[in-house]
């Protein structure tokens, strides 16, 4: 059985960040496998940029929509950026535009057996069901949708 991982949300980092944040998002070897689906949710949605104020950053999108951004962050001393996730919400639908996460979480998932991908949706969609009118996550590179209820009893 796989272990919690504690994982701390942010919509702001500080900068120190950033070159982390620039691998996960802009050069990570891992996005290849998704090229198709992160240039459709870019040309839909916008280009992620990274917007700087009073030493903390986050990413907006630059066609001005009303999307947030979360940083997961491993709890741990160390303290080490994990993933990203951007997100608007519509009706009763979280929709996650963009989800990222730094190409070490693979090597977590194959030495440790914990799978950051799981524990981030799970910890997310726990912290999303305290607004009542929230149903559904959907996650667009993959054209899914899932009952939020679900998802918090994921294993």
């Amino acid at each position: 059985m796989e272990n919690d991982f504690e994982l701390v949300f942010s919509a702001f980092i500080n900068k120190s960040y950033l070159d982390d944040l620039q691998e996960i998002l802009f050069f990570n070897p891992h996005q290849k496998k998704y090229k198709n689906k992160i240039v459709d949710a870019i040309n839909l949605c916008g280009k992620p940029e990274v917007i700087e104020e009073n030493n903390l950053i986050t990413i907006q999108l630059d066609k001005n929509q009303l999307q947030q951004t979360l940083f997961v962050l491993d709890k741990s001393e160390d303290k080490r950026l994990l993933a990203l996730i951007i997100f608007k919400k519509e009706s009763d639908v979280v929709e996650v535009i963009h989800l990222a996460f730094a190409p070490f979480c693979k090597d977590i998932f194959i030495n440790e057996n914990i799978s950051i991908f799981n524990q981030t949706i799970i910890q997310f969609s726990k912290m999303l069901s305290h607004f009542k009118e929230i149903k559904f996550i959907k996650f667009h590179y993959k054209n899914l949708k899932i009952n939020i209820d679900k998802v918090r009893n994921w294993k």
